[in-house]
C-alpha cells in the first residue's frame, strides 16, 4: 500500500537542509512557512487524485473532518482511504508529495518506523535522493542526452560558482545580450529565478543582492540560456521497485516570471499528439530522457517525478526543443492533472484559487478548507 501526504514546500525544505549541511549541521531544522502550511492543510486531500484503489492519503484532522473528507474520496476517488495515524507494516511505502528530511522527521513523529522510510544509519534522507534532488542534476541529464543524440538539442545550462571563473561566464552572458536565467540550485514551479531579458546589459541591483545571497548560502547557482518559448510541458514518471515508468505528460502555462500559472487537463493521447505535432521526434526525445533518468535517480527512490521541458523558436525559425528545464523529485501538479485526465476523464485547465482552492476550469475539486467552510 502507497500513504501519500501532501507537504508542497519539500524544495523550500530541501534549500534549507542544504544550507545547514554546508555549515556542518546535518540535522537542520525546517520550519514551513505560513503560507505553506496554510496551502498544506487546505490541499492535504491533493494525493488522493494520483493514488490507486487500496492507497491511501495521511491528512490532519478532527473525527468530523475525517468522515466529510472521505465520502468526498468515495464519491470522487473510489477505494483511497483517508487516514490520520501512519500505519504499520513492510509493505508500507510513504509517497510525501517531495522527500526531504523535515517530512521523514514528522512521519516518525507521528507513528512511521523508520525502517519504513528511505533513511540511512543517522536516520536522515539517503544523501544520494538528496543530491538527485539538486538543480545540479540537469548538467547530467543533458550530458547523457547529448551523448545519445551526438549533439545538443539545445543550449546547455552550466554552473555558475563564486569565484573568478564564474563571474567571467556571467560578463559573457550579459555581453552576448541574449538574455538568461539564473536559478537556485533547489527550487521549483518558477521560485528561486531571477529572469535577464535579452537586450539589457546590466543585471539589477536586487539581481546582484540575489546573487551574493545565494552564493553565500551554497556556493553556486544555475545559469540558462534565454528561450523565445512556444510551449511548456513536462513529461511525468513514476518510480516503483527500482522501476521507472512513464506516467503521462503535461502541458503547462507560465507568467512573465516563469512561475506557473496553470495545466491542461486532457487524456494521454491528445497531449502526447499536441506536442508530437509542432517537434515530431518527441518520443525519441523521451527515450533519451528516461534512459538518462535511470543513471541518475537513485535505486532507493520510489515515487513521482517529473521532467519540465521546452519548445522554443530557433534563430534560424525552426523549432527547437530543451530536453529537460528541470527535473522534479517529487509529485507535480502535471502528475496531478495527467491522472486527472487520463484515470478520471475530467477535462479543462487545473490551477490554484487565491485561497489556496483547486479548481478545474470554475469548479472547484477539492473539498473546502474548515476555516473557510466556516467562515
Amino acid at each position: 500500500m502507497n500513504v501519500y501526504l501532501f507537504n508542497p514546500d519539500s524544495d523550500l525544505a530541501l534549500a534549507h537542509e542544504a544550507e545547514q549541511r554546508r555549515k556542518g549541521l546535518p540535522r537542520a531544522v525546517y520550519t514551513a512557512k505560513p503560507f505553506a502550511q496554510r496551502m498544506a492543510r487546505a490541499m492535504q486531500l491533493l494525493p488522493c487524485w494520483i493514488a490507486s484503489p487500496g492507497d491511501a492519503v495521511l491528512v490532519e484532522g478532527d473525527d468530523s473532518e475525517i468522515e466529510r473528507w472521505q465520502r468526498w474520496a468515495d464519491e470522487h476517488t473510489p477505494h483511497v482511504t483517508v487516514i490520520t495515524r501512519p500505519p504499520s507494516g513492510h509493505d508500507v511505502n510513504y509517497r510525501p508529495w517531495g522527500w526531504c528530511n523535515s517530512i521523514a522527521r514528522r512521519l516518525i513523529a507521528r507513528g512511521a518506523a523508520p525502517e519504513q522510510l528511505p533513511l540511512d544509519g543517522d536516520n536522515l534522507l539517503d544523501a544520494d535522493t538528496l543530491n538527485a534532488a539538486n538543480r545540479l542534476t540537469t548538467v547530467k541529464i543533458h550530458r547523457l542526452v547529448t551523448e545519445r543524440f551526438g549533439y545538443e538539442l539545445c543550449p546547455p545550462p552550466a554552473v555558475l560558482r563564486d569565484d573568478e571563473h564564474g563571474l567571467r561566464s556571467l560578463r559573457l552572458a550579459l555581453q552576448t545580450n541574449e538574455g538568461f536565467y539564473l536559478k537556485r540550485l533547489y527550487s521549483g514551479s518558477g521560485q528561486g529565478i531571477y529572469r535577464q531579458p535579452p537586450g539589457n546589459d546590466n543585471l539589477m541591483a536586487e539581481m546582484w543582492k540575489w546573487l551574493k545571497g545565494e552564493f553565500k548560502r551554497l556556493g553556486a547557482v544555475m545559469i540558462e540560456p534565454y528561450y523565445n518559448r512556444l510551449m511548456d510541458m513536462g513529461v511525468e514518471f513514476v518510480c516503483e521497485h527500482d522501476e521507472l515508468k512513464l506516467d503521462g505528460y503535461s502541458l503547462f502555462t507560465v507568467d512573465k516570471h516563469s512561475q506557473w500559472c496553470g495545466t491542461l487537463v486532457d487524456s494521454r493521447q491528445a497531449l502526447h499528439d499536441s506536442i508530437a505535432a509542432l517537434y515530431p521526434d518527441f518520443d525519441n526525445v523521451v527515450e533519451a530522457v528516461t534512459q538518462a533518468l535511470r543513471e541518475v535517480i537513485p535505486a532507493r527512490y520510489n515515487g513521482h517525478l517529473g521532467i519540465d521541458m521546452l519548445l522554443y523558436r530557433r534563430a534560424d525559425g525552426g523549432v527547437g526543443i530543451n530536453p529537460c528545464v528541470e527535473l522534479n523529485l517529487r509529485a507535480t501538479m502535471g502528475v496531478v492533472a495527467a491522472h486527472m485526465g487520463e484515470r478520471h476523464g475530467l477535462r479543462g485547465t487545473l490551477r490554484i484559487a487565491p485561497d489556496y482552492g483547486l479548481l478545474l476550469d470554475d469548479t472547484t475539486i477539492l473539498p473546502p478548507s474548515p476555516s473557510k467552510r466556516r467562515g
